[in-house]
């Protein structure tokens, strides 16, 4: 009995999250708002002298990223989504996981396009200095391509995740569901 116990925590049920999808949800939501806070200063601020190390970081990142993300993408694969047993209506269910779903692709699609895009450009990626990540042949067209999915991904997934936000408040203060709760593994 105990041990159904603790499996319960640490696994998603038909109602709530155990502990290795929140811990997950909220490294990977940590990771992925540093990581845009990082990309949008390389587009729009002036770094100055700090600009090389900004972009470091920001690779360094987004190889964990990739590595987290895939392992959110695969536990999601094998364990689905615990089921909406709210009162909430159809197409509110539908756009939760359609947003589930593309959050899910651009956590892959946006590090692995910038990998290539570095990789393709001629620059190694150097993950916090430990290691590289493997190198690709030069290719004006890859990078210019990756380049392209980088950036839309970004914007996009800067809506995605407002959606995700503004969606879950809505729910847990205007209608009163335990949605917060629920994502730190608290309802069952």
């Amino acid at each position: 009995m105990q041990l159904n116990s603790l499996n319960s925590k640490y696994q998603d049920n038909q109602t709530s999250y155990g502990y290795i999808s929140v811990i997950n949800h909220w490294l990977i939501a940590a990771l992925v708002i540093l990581m845009l806070i990082l990309g949008l200063s390389l587009e729009f601020a002036d770094l100055g002298s700090l600009k090389r190390n900004v972009l470091s970081l920001h690779k360094s990142l987004g190889a964990l990223v990739l590595i987290f993300g895939a392992w959110r993408v695969l536990w999601r694969l094998f364990n689905g989504f615990p089921s909406h047993n709210f009162a909430i209506k159809p197409w509110q269910k539908g756009a939760a996981k359609f947003t589930h779903i593309l959050l899910l692709l651009s956590i892959i699609i946006m590090p692995f396009s910038g990998y290539i895009m570095t990789e393709a450009a001629g620059r190694p990626v150097n993950v916090f200095m430990l290691f590289s990540l493997p190198p690709i042949p030069d290719s004006r067209s890859l990078k210019e391509a990756a380049q392209l999915v980088h950036t839309l991904c970004a914007y996009t997934l800067c809506g995605l995740l407002l959606a995700h936000v503004m969606g879950a408040l809505v729910h847990q203060f205007k209608d009163k569901l335990p949605m917060l709760q629920r994502m730190l593994g608290k309802t069952n």
